[in-house]
């Protein structure tokens, strides 16, 4: 039976209420309560994989093959690509390693800037970065395009980690601050633990200067080498994994890092069995930046001015020596004030 009465029409000619309506008005809550939390909080965060147990480390001890081309350029340039020298997986395994003993080792310094961290001799705190400092892998590839017709030596290994915001590094030469004869050649590889990219920091070569075998310091006598060394040379994209070698009186620099996270990167510096340590006068003239390692020389008695270096504390790192546990043995007979 119909009801006729007015409240009765205009009920029926109402839209009635959707049924999404309904379920936001009780939602509503709940999207306001996440919607805070999220802004207080942030995004939900990847799930950190899980670190490789030290014994389970990549040994790297197989050969990596330098090419011919490869040689020639290091020969001509003073500087070689080297991909894949750790493949991304190994990078990957050892970078959690690096970051802990670069929160272990590094003290920032009074007016230092703290946006660039550099720790040396990393192998000598910790026999887990003795395998990788002194790995055949590595190590084969200095010798092979030092040209080596021995044994090859760890100089030192060091962790740099550029974080965002860090200013340009400036020209210069690795082999001004160590100890070594300046005609004996050094190669640094240089290799990246995360992936880097243009304007992150990647290194700049001034190619063909190593062939002035000599230090070149003011900015005038600089300015004269990068104007008759025009070249430039470098990589803009490196994987975790892949590497850069250098010869030591290339003249290298590295840009500022104007990304969102660090470049990550350890570096490797040898020399070839034979090496002679410099004349005094030579090495009163060299940089200091190096001298918190190679004073431990003078102090143990291995710092002997024209002569080979033969020290536990540039270790044999090919072929495969256990010369290095020897370092920590050795007695102090000098004192070497790092101050003066």
């Amino acid at each position: 039976r119909l009801d006729p009465s007015p409240n009765a029409r205009a009920r029926a000619m109402a839209p009635s209420t959707p049924v999404w309506a309904a379920y936001l008005v009780v939602l509503a809550p709940v999207l306001a309560w996440l919607a805070g939390h999220y802004r207080t909080t942030g995004p939900p965060k990847a799930k950190a994989k899980p670190v490789v147990p030290v014994e389970l480390l990549p040994n790297l001890t197989d050969h990596y093959s330098v090419t011919e081309a490869q040689l020639e350029s290091f020969r001509r340039n003073g500087w070689v690509s080297v991909p894949g020298l750790l493949s991304p997986e190994e990078a990957s395994a050892w970078r959690p390693h690096v970051d802990g003993a670069l929160k272990r080792l590094w003290a920032p310094s009074q007016g230092k800037d703290t946006a660039f961290r550099r720790v040396d001799n990393v192998w000598r705190s910790n026999a887990t970065f003795a395998r990788l400092s002194l790995s055949p892998r590595i190590a084969g590839v200095a010798g092979e395009l030092l040209g080596c017709k021995g044994s090859v030596r760890l100089y030192k290994d060091t962790i740099f980690f550029k974080n965002p915001g860090h200013v340009a590094s400036p020209w210069h030469q690795d082999h001004i601050s160590t100890p070594f004869d300046g005609r004996d050649r050094i190669a640094n590889c240089w290799v990246a633990l995360s992936s880097v990219t243009s304007g992150m920091g990647t290194l700049t070569f001034a190619e063909g200067s190593h062939q002035e075998i000599l230090p070149i310091e003011g900015r005038e006598e600089l300015g004269r080498a990068l104007a008759k060394f025009g070249g430039r040379g470098g990589v803009e994209r490196l994987r975790p994994g892949d590497a850069t070698c250098h010869e030591g009186w290339t003249l290298h620099s590295a840009e500022p890092n104007q990304g969102d996270r660090p470049r990550k990167a350890m570096a490797f510096l040898y020399a070839c069995e034979g090496a002679w340590v410099a004349s005094r006068e030579e090495l009163e003239g060299r940089s200091r930046d190096d001298l918190t390692v190679w004073k431990s020389w003078y102090e143990t008695g291995a710092l002997r001015h024209g002569q080979p270096v033969r020290t536990p504390l540039c270790p044999r790192a090919l072929p495969p020596s256990e010369e290095w546990r020897l370092a920590a043995t050795l007695p102090r007979l000098l004192h070497w004030d790092i101050e003066e």
